[in-house]
């Protein structure tokens, strides 16, 4: 829960070489610090990345939401909310690319400016839990002294906590400053350990005691509220059944009791709901700072032994977890949020809802709303990995040497294609309610059918092109040549952009009735030929590798154990590990292929067998929800499972932020050494 740096793992030197974090002095060309990797700050960069877009996306429709309507804005819970999301949305814009970035690992060009990430940090995470601090006030007042409610918070009273929750961070991080620039170094670290430790206790510790012990009152209360409504419908029923023959008066008596009762229940339900919200931004906010209060506790008590780079680089990436999933929270929790938000999504995008439409049993526009923000995530990381993934290709010319990586460049682009394409179109105006832009749906269904098709046929000819290098390599360069990697890149992207014309062409010159005929044969062949044949064709020729690694893994033992000559124990174990991870990393790829076209295959299965009925709302839009996500994993398999790749990717990124330019000699060759597989 620390606000500043100190608490950061210290350097080998043990000293602060910048003003606010604990820094390492070695640039990372030549860095042999032990709390230095740039293997995991690579790793972070990525993850912290998407966390923070997704951070920025949810908080910033957050606030477009309670802005765009009057009567949210009278709600004083909701102005908490707002401040809550800015609170969030400064997050992702200046901790997540700064202070994360540069100044919780190695040291980069940046890193000198971590003075100033460092005041950033100072005014997020404290803005962060005050606004935690007044919603969960604001709910004790609500709901354990409703009737001082109004007198209690009014308009004067909610400007001045605001102003205290947000002057309070800058006065946090502007104190820092008085002495970083002007005393001298013993003195700062003298300083920074009272101050850290004051932040710690004022900020960090002391909030959750706090915020669990009121919102436990407020949990007790909700339930001792909704017991004594029951008794109080049971009690009103029971008088509505007493007299058989009731007066007039009485009748309207009875009538207007138990429509109190009724109005009291839903006043409780409605309570309970905008409660329960912020019950689990709380709960969430707890167990998310809970890996850096334990963080703290180690430096504060001496047991730096008990840290890690990975436990420092753990406890940021939490806190941006919890800013990430608030909006979530608003949009399934609360009732006035959540009709605010799809008012506004139909105002911008869609018809009036009609009657047919709302009571049509496969349009669910809360179903739309969910996974419009899945969808959308999941098309930022596939844009932002395989973004990455062109770039390091196109880069450098030693990647674009391999066959291989040519292929695995055709997929990049290709899944690229799906953010662009499909996520944006099919997947959010042909899978669920018609809006104004399903009339164009059938655009967005031959963009689709390109995308998924030059998947199928990039990844049959990723394993085709394994295939051969491991069971034929002295015949590799003679089957797999320039020539022929040309002709398989045209057929690639060429037989997709052919099938997808032939269903626009009879869709627009033909009957409707023989459109029909003519979609359900193209469907058939679809399936049959294009995903099932696939899915076998490519299963069997991963099996056979895998089947040909562990013969070779027999070999390499037994050479081990004869052979007396440690050279060539060296050299062929090495073999085996670089013919071992370049053709994992093809492997999985094809069974994430296979697991996430499967629900694609049942769906397209049951429309063909009659069973339409089968076909529920839920699995049309998690078929291509699966498809999205094989999108997004492929450019961490290549990260990870490929050396060269990997090593491309830290020498991209070194020389976009490091004063260390690019060495393409660095990165190594990409010619992979083949072993022949016989027996």
């Amino acid at each position: 829960m620390n606000f500043s740096s100190f608490w950061e793992p210290d350097s080998a030197l043990s000293t602060l070489s910048t003003p606010s974090e604990t820094m390492n002095t070695q640039n990372i060309s030549g860095n042999n610090n032990l709390d230095c990797s740039f293997q995991l700050d690579l790793l972070f960069w990525v993850v912290n990345g998407i966390i923070g877009a997704a951070i920025l996306l949810g908080n910033t429709f957050t606030c477009v939401v309670f802005l765009s309507r009057s009567h949210l804005r009278q709600n004083y819970m909701n102005i908490y909310l707002v401040s809550l999301a800015v609170a969030d949305i400064l997050m992702g814009l200046l901790v997540v690319p700064g202070f994360a970035a540069f100044c919780s690992g190695c040291t980069y060009k940046w890193s000198e400016y971590c003075w100033l990430f460092g005041g950033a940090r100072d005014i997020a995470f404290p803005a962060t839990v005050l606004n935690l601090l007044a919603i969960t006030y604001d709910r004790y007042l609500a709901v354990l002294r409703p009737l001082q409610y109004a007198s209690t918070m009014t308009k004067r009273k909610v400007f001045s906590v605001l102003v205290a929750v947000w002057v309070t961070p800058l006065i946090v991080s502007s104190v820092r400053s008085i002495w970083q620039h002007s005393w001298e170094s013993q003195a700062v670290k003298n300083a920074e350990l009272v101050y850290n430790a004051i932040l710690s206790t004022v900020f960090g510790f002391s909030p959750v005691p706090i915020l669990l012990i009121v919102n436990l009152k407020i949990m007790r209360t909700i339930k001792s509220h909704g017991k004594r409504i029951h008794v109080d419908m049971i009690e009103g029923t029971s008088l509505s059944h007493t007299d058989p023959a009731p007066t007039s008066g009485l009748n309207q008596e009875f009538t207007s009791n138990i429509t109190i009762i009724e109005q009291n229940r839903r006043n409780a339900y409605r309570r309970k709901k905008g409660t329960m919200s912020c019950v689990l931004v709380v709960l969430i906010f707890i167990i998310s700072w809970l890996p850096r209060q334990f963080l703290n506790i180690c430096i504060l008590f001496g047991r730096r032994d008990l840290t890690s780079p990975l436990l420092v680089k753990l406890s940021l990436f939490f806190l941006f977890f919890q800013s990430s999933v608030n909006p979530a929270i608003y949009s399934f929790y609360r009732n006035d949020f959540r009709q605010a938000a799809r008012r506004l999504i139909k105002r911008q995008h869609f018809n009036p809802p009609t009657g047919e439409l709302e009571s049509n049993g496969d349009c669910s526009r809360e179903l739309d709303f969910a996974f419009w923000i899945i969808n959308g995530v999941f098309g930022v990381l596939i844009l932002l990995g395989n973004s990455l993934t062109c770039a390091t290709f196109l880069r450098f010319e030693t990647l674009r040497r391999s066959y291989m990586n040519l292929l695995l460049l055709s997929l990049a682009i290709c899944d690229a294609a799906m953010a662009v394409i499909v996520t944006p179109g099919y997947a959010t105006f042909c899978t669920g309610c018609s809006y104004n832009l399903s009339k164009f749906c059938w655009f967005f269904e031959g963009g689709k059918d390109v995308c998924l098709l030059t998947s199928t046929f990039n990844l049959l000819a990723i394993s085709y092109d394994r295939h051969l290098a491991i069971f034929q390599p002295l015949k590799y360069q003679v089957k797999m040549s320039r020539r022929k990697l040309r002709v398989i890149l045209s057929v690639v992207w060429l037989t997709p952009l052919f099938l997808a014309s032939l269903r626009n062409i009879w869709s627009h010159t033909r009957p409707e009735n023989v459109v029909e005929k003519l979609n359900r044969t193209y469907s058939y062949i679809l399936l049959i030929v294009f995903v099932i044949l696939p899915i076998v064709i490519v299963s069997v020729i991963n099996i056979t590798i895998l089947i040909a690694i562990k013969k070779q893994r027999q070999k390499v033992t037994v050479l081990n154990t004869t052979s007396d000559g440690v050279w060539w124990k060296k050299q062929t174990r090495m073999q085996y590990l670089q013919l071992r991870k370049g053709t994992l990393s093809c492997v999985l790829i094809v069974v994430i292929f296979v697991a996430c076209w499967l629900p694609r295959t049942v769906h397209y299965a049951f429309y063909l067998f009659n069973h339409p009925e089968l076909v529920t709302p839920i699995l049309r839009k998690i078929s291509v929800t699966f498809l999205l996500l094989q999108s997004s994993m492929n450019p961490l398999i290549y990260c990870f499972y490929r050396k060269e790749f990997r090593q491309a990717v830290k020498t991209l990124i070194k020389y976009r932020w490091s004063v260390t330019p690019p060495d393409e000699k660095t990165v190594e060759s990409s010619a992979e050494t083949v072993v022949s597989v016989k027996g």
